[in-house]
């Protein structure tokens, strides 16, 4: 069967959500550069001998599915692809971060603390993103 080709080319993924189901649904047309994706099955030569010059009928090889896809990174589709590289992302609920400092003394006008390299200035009035 040929495969289309140029504008003709069209790609549509879908995920399955059981293994092994064809989803029936779902389908999204993403882009791509070529794709080379596709069964094959190759006959064998027949190794017989005794049957005198007559060659025998070759036999079915086992059946490839494979090929390639060049994709295009574009971020719009990217993880489409990244998911069906690596599998579903797994997402875990991070905990807050919590801590206290402990001054000896009330900091003064001007003085900086530098937490994971950030530094702090301690101001009398008007808090920026950085001031207190």
């Amino acid at each position: 069967m040929p495969r289309a080709q140029g504008a003709n080319a069209l790609l549509n993924l879908a995920f399955e959500t059981t293994y092994g189901t064809v989803p029936g649904s779902g389908f999204k047309k993403v882009p791509f550069v070529s794709a080379s994706l596709g069964e094959q099955q190759n006959l064998i030569d027949s190794d017989l001998l005794g049957f005198g010059r007559d060659p025998q009928i070759p036999v079915r090889d086992i059946i490839n599915n494979d090929g390639d896809v060049v994709v295009p990174l574009d971020l719009r589709n990217l993880g489409y692809w990244l998911k069906l590289l690596l599998g579903t992302p797994t997402t875990t609920t991070g905990v807050a971060a919590t801590g206290s400092f402990t001054f000896t003394a009330q900091p003064t006008t001007s003085a900086t603390i530098t937490i994971g390299g950030t530094a702090f200035t301690f101001v009398a009035s008007g808090p920026t993103a950085t001031r207190f």
